[in-house]
């Protein structure tokens, strides 16, 4: 069943096992059936990492947000959707997460998947994912999203979410054949009670609390909603920071460490995207070089590998303009890889050869020898 079969139907539940970036190549792997039941698959929305089909990792999430998308508009309000994941790239995780956030889905437990029997590459292949992550996210009930719309920046918004979510949390899990309550608040209970009873709704409400309050009281993470406001100032307004290179480079390290690990290259991709938009517009200059600025600093500072090589080379076709800006000091460029670094040259060396000229102490001597001296 597809999902315009489920136009105007709605599910109580969604399962979902997806392609996870390039593990394997689903359609060529049905070529040779599909050749015998003189059928073809349209691989253009197949949700996929494949270099023959020109999808990298930027464009897997962004299939996959179309996915979960869908997922979230046939889902009932307060229901649940399961994912199961099996990848061992830091890149494919991240994806999958900000997908499903940004589709709307709100991730509420995340857990190992013990298969007891493995598959032939688990078993076999060493560096295999032995076991399989569950994601368990839900779809808020009616209302909440405009009612965090209005109230996020506020106490009464953050208890609002805090209310809401608890109520999708469950106050027992399994373990083994048996049910246990959770830790956290059967804990606070038998340390305030001397009853030994069941506890009541009043006494896990309250004890879900102190265990709320607990967390937050520790440092909080700031993660897309943050990250889209984030980027909303650093884009459209001027006056946000001064148009000088010291100061977008000291806002940069002092935001750094309030924002969560995992929307690095989420926040990377999205600015990039934005400002590779606006490269050719002289009205823009000023967010083009703050974000030149902001870019170079947040690499050198959280480290080059928030992506792979073979990331690296990808953003280095669809970003090119801010690129080639951004990666032409000697710390980042050389941290690249040499397919997106031959990437970068050759775009450099296309657009001046003045600057190619200028880039020659960050080449390898391949590099010269293929770029700079011909030119």
């Amino acid at each position: 069943m597809s999902t315009a079969d489920l136009k105007g139907f709605k599910v109580d539940y969604v399962f979902i096992d997806p392609p996870f970036g390039a593990n394997l190549n689903y359609s060529e792997l049905s070529s040779l059936w599909e050749y015998w039941l003189k059928a073809r698959t349209n691989n253009l929305k197949e949700a996929i990492e494949n270099s023959s089909q020109g999808k990298g990792i930027g464009e897997y999430r962004q299939l996959m947000v179309e996915c979960f998308k869908k997922a979230y508009e046939v889902t009932k309000p307060g229901r649940w959707m399961t994912i199961e994941f099996s990848n061992t790239k830091a890149a494919v995780w991240n994806s999958i997460q900000t997908a499903l956030t940004e589709a709307g889905f709100i991730v509420a437990n995340v857990s190992d998947l013990d298969k007891k029997q493995g598959s032939f590459k688990a078993v076999t292949t060493p560096t295999a994912v032995k076991q399989d992550l569950v994601i368990s996210a839900y779809k808020p009930n009616g209302g909440f999203e405009d009612r965090f719309e209005l109230e996020a920046q506020s106490e009464d918004g953050v208890w609002d979410f805090v209310r809401t979510h608890l109520k999708y949390l469950p106050i027992v899990k399994k373990q083994g054949h048996d049910l246990i309550a959770i830790p956290e608040i059967v804990s606070y209970i038998q340390a305030n009670s001397f009853s030994t009873e069941a506890p009541s709704q009043e006494q896990v409400s309250h004890a879900a609390a102190v265990v709320v309050e607990h967390v937050l009281s520790r440092p909080v993470k700031l993660r897309h909603g943050f990250g889209k406001q984030l980027l909303k100032s650093l884009l459209e307004e001027p006056n946000f920071l001064d148009d000088q290179h010291t100061a977008v480079m000291a806002f940069t390290k002092d935001i750094l460490p309030r924002l969560d690990e995992s929307i690095y290259g989420w926040l990377l991709d999205n600015y990039w995207e934005e400002l590779e938009q606006i490269a050719d517009d002289s009205s823009t200059a000023i967010f083009f070089r703050r974000g030149t600025w902001f870019s170079r600093t947040m690499l050198l500072e959280v480290g080059v590998d928030v992506f792979s090589h073979d990331d690296w080379h990808d953003r280095s076709s669809r970003f090119q303009k801010i690129l080639m800006r951004v990666c032409s000091i000697a710390e980042i460029f050389k941290e690249l890889g040499k397919r997106a670094q031959d990437s970068l040259v050759g775009l450099i060396v296309a657009e001046s050869s003045t600057r190619a000229s200028v880039l020659k102490h960050l080449l390898t001597l391949r590099q010269q020898e293929r770029f700079v001296q011909p030119v």
